[in-house]
């Protein structure tokens, strides 16, 4: 018989000692997207990996991820997608970045004296940015190296076009040329006679 001011306690089963535990794999992979212009930065394959964890969530070096960059023209503006993959041990991860590659070439102006400065398209040789193109040359922007040009003939003036994408700024510097102002001068044929003899 139990006394009933002792007290009892009660015996774990040994066999929950040998139980097993699983623990889900934690390995992922985050993309990060990236922007850039023709002849502007290539970027490296660690660029697009934002972060990696292993099986247990630890992070991971980014250069360990596979980035396809296979498909990418860098003098092409298009938006490009980029296939990302890492591997740990029982179980294999994907993402996608995107790199979004735009284009600005600019040319050069020469007028005559006492013409009106150019719209800014007229130096815009070249504007490319993909889904963007309807209101893409509105965004576009024209500084002149010295302020608003005061135009004189025989002189040059030097300005920069700017256009922004995703926080990524390409340029373009190109140059207003004015010449003098031309003057047409008609002059009427004439005929003379040389010591003509009167009748």
């Amino acid at each position: 018989m139990i006394e009933p001011h002792r007290k009892t306690t009660e015996q774990k089963d040994s066999q929950a000692q040998n139980q097993l535990r699983v623990i889900t794999n934690q390995a992922t992979v985050i993309a990060q997207d990236q922007t850039t212009y023709v002849g502007g930065p290539h970027y490296g394959k660690t660029s697009f990996v934002k972060a990696v964890y292993d099986a247990t969530g630890q992070a991971v070096d980014p250069a360990k991820v596979q980035v396809d960059l296979t498909n990418v023209n860098w003098d092409q503006p298009a938006d490009y997608r980029i296939n990302l993959q890492y591997t740990n041990p029982g179980k294999t991860v994907s993402a996608t970045a995107h790199l979004h590659i735009f284009a600005l070439d600019g040319r050069d102006i020469t007028i005559h004296a006492g013409e009106p400065i150019p719209d800014k398209t007229a130096f815009i040789k070249r504007l490319v940015d993909p889904g963007h193109m309807a209101n893409a040359t509105q965004n576009v922007k024209i500084k002149f190296d010295d302020g608003e040009p005061n135009i004189m003939a025989d002189n040059s003036y030097g300005l920069m076009l700017t256009y922004t994408v995703n926080g990524v700024t390409a340029g373009a510097h190109q140059v207003l040329h004015i010449l003098e102002n031309m003057v047409h001068v008609n002059t009427a044929n004439q005929t003379t006679y040389v010591n003509r003899t009167s009748y």
